[in-house]
């Protein structure tokens, strides 16, 4: 019931279009209603008694009939195809919406290709079962209703032995429906891996063609679809048993009925024409009473994606605006972290009381061998995450003190992965600040030291550079996505490793660029490379998650400790 509530409620923004639907049913239902009569008023009183008026009149109202349920199930029809579509938007926008404002967290535990197909088959089951489940299980009751009363009114015996005869349907519904529900489920799972095995494969596809692992990948997504196979086989014999049991027993039931009928007529208990039109409505009594087995199925069947759907939706980000917290309109770019701990697990810390702090315009270097949890520092920085202990402060204030979306926007990130946008150079700088002007995505570029190369593109800044920036090299990718961070002329500006793929002068000259401008952000500089933070105010070292050296280049160095030897391991001299 819960589910039914919480998408039902998505029904009530369309009440009048909800409205015109059941209007239409319920015509539809009346016409249905009327509609046995008619041969049986055309045996009775224009076959038996020859009267070509009556004749004339009943063709006439049943070609009414015919007009006017053919008009209403075109309104109905259209009717419910705008809900559905508009339904469909609404439930992806706040699916989206919803999706990306949950943690980094929930991403990290979850594949892309599961949140696509959530996005796709699942939500689209879940529609159906808003516009087409609910709505029919409320036309279907009442259409039984009105069958129920004429066919008792008629003839009340076989009224009785048709209701007497549906049970065996409900249990059969409520047998076959819990298998369906169980191999619909294995279905979407399994189908949910190909799709995730898919949007890997595509991601990685110059690592697959690099290592010459073609076969390797087409042999797994096979082997994931040959599975698929297994378990459509399963639902069809399934299907199949169910639809062959269930029509053997519609038959004999069906046959069982008419043999009594048409006794009844025989003996002289019952006109011909009398058989007819309550023969009709016994059968549509039970189409609509059997039809009540088959809902429970199909409730049953999209429950699943309903299920699947509403993980996604009732999921808590971890990390989320305080009801106190404010708004910041500038901030200066005194960072500091306090102690802080953290770990993406229970009790696997990653960061271990980690404390240092850096003044406004000044640069930090962050340096430690691989998973010492510099990255970490990064996420926390931005609040991707919140410290399990300690905190994280700018401007002396907590940063849970402030609303997330104000303060990431005057701080400025340049990622390990130069992920780019299917868009021209232009849109993928401008995408640090939608509105910038012409001038400023040029600044940006210029300071990046990516002008000349982008001036010698085909296009210059409104070349399309494909799909994560595949038409440019390495270098060039991570020099736009330093442009990206800069146009957002941020008071914290954070490179993670922004100039690996950069050669050394190149990225002196883009250091001497930010520290030049006018801008003049706190500069936090994590790199494994030690021209890229020997000119910073001061170095911390990490390792294992701690801070177990700080200082400037040149103190590090004439120390010896962890700082030289990792950087003498990376085959850089130490000046």
């Amino acid at each position: 019931m819960r589910r039914l509530a919480r998408f039902a409620r998505l029904l009530i923004k369309y009440w009048d279009k909800e409205l015109v639907l059941l209007v239409c049913a319920g015509l539809s239902s009346l016409f249905g209603l009327i509609g046995p009569l008619i041969p049986m008023a055309m045996i009775n009183y224009a076959y038996n008694r020859h009267d070509l008026f009556v004749f004339n009149m009943l063709i006439l109202a049943g070609f009414v009939v015919f007009v006017f349920n053919g008009i209403t199930g075109a309104i109905r029809g259209y009717t419910a195809t705008y809900i559905r579509n508009m339904l469909d938007f609404d439930l992806r926008t706040h699916y989206y919406k919803h999706l990306f404002s949950l943690s980094q967290r929930f991403f990290q535990k979850r594949t892309t290709g599961e949140q696509m197909f959530r996005l796709g088959p699942d939500i689209s089951g879940t529609v159906s079962f808003v516009v087409d489940t609910i709505p029919g299980a409320i036309t279907q009751i009442t259409t039984a209703i009105g069958v129920f009363v004429v066919t008792f009114w008629l003839d009340w015996k076989l009224c009785v032995l048709a209701i007497v005869a549906v049970p065996p349907f409900y249990i059969h519904s409520c047998l076959f429906g819990k298998k369906q529900q169980q191999i619909t489920r294995a279905l979407r799972e399994k189908e949910q891996e190909i799709h995730s095995a898919m949007a890997e494969a595509f991601s990685h596809a110059k690592v697959i063609k690099a290592f010459s692992r073609e076969q390797s990948a087409v042999k797994r997504y096979l082997s994931s679809w040959i599975s698929n196979i297994r378990l459509r086989l399963v639902s069809y014999k399934i299907g199949l048993i169910s639809g062959s049991s269930l029509s053997v027993m519609d038959t004999v039931i069906t046959t069982g009925l008419t043999y009594y009928a048409g006794y009844r007529v025989i003996e002289g208990r019952m006109s011909l024409g009398a058989m007819v039109a309550i023969m009709l409505y016994v059968f549509k009594l039970m189409g609509v009473l059997k039809s009540f087995g088959d809902l429970y199925r199909d409730v049953l069947v999209k429950q699943v994606s309903m299920d699947r759907v509403l993980e996604t939706l009732e999921a808590k980000p971890d990390v989320a605006d305080r009801p106190d917290a404010v708004k910041v309109d500038r901030i200066e770019g005194d960072l500091e972290l306090r102690e802080v701990s953290f770990g993406y697990e229970v009790g696997q810390d990653v960061l271990r009381e980690v404390s240092f702090s850096v003044g406004a315009g000044k640069t930090l270097g962050i340096v430690g061998q691989s998973g010492a949890g510099k990255s970490t520092i990064v996420g926390l920085i931005l609040r991707l995450f919140d410290p399990e202990s300690g905190a994280v402060k700018i401007d002396g204030r907590d940063i849970r003190e402030l609303k997330r979306a104000s303060y990431v926007d005057k701080v400025g990130v340049v990622l390990q992965e130069p992920w780019l946008f299917n868009t021209t150079v232009r849109e993928n700088i401008a995408f640090g600040r939608p509105d910038a002007s012409e001038d400023e995505v040029i600044e940006a570029a210029e300071l990046a030291d990516a002008r000349d190369f982008i001036d010698e593109l085909p296009n210059g800044l409104d070349t399309q550079i494909a799909e994560h920036g595949a038409r440019l090299s390495e270098g060039q990718k991570q020099r736009i996505a330093i442009a990206r961070a800069l146009i957002r002329r941020p008071s914290i500006l954070i490179l993670d490793e922004a100039t690996s793929n950069l050669n050394v002068s190149l990225q002196r000259r883009i250091l001497a660029n930010i520290r030049g401008w006018d801008q003049k952000p706190t500069l936090v500089v994590v790199s494994h490379r030690v021209t890229a933070v020997q000119d910073a105010d001061e170095i911390i070292v990490l390792k294992e998650g701690r801070v177990v050296e700080r200082g400037s280049h040149e103190e590090l160095t004439k120390r010896g400790g962890h700082y030289q030897a990792l950087f003498s391991c990376a085959g850089e001299a130490l000046r």
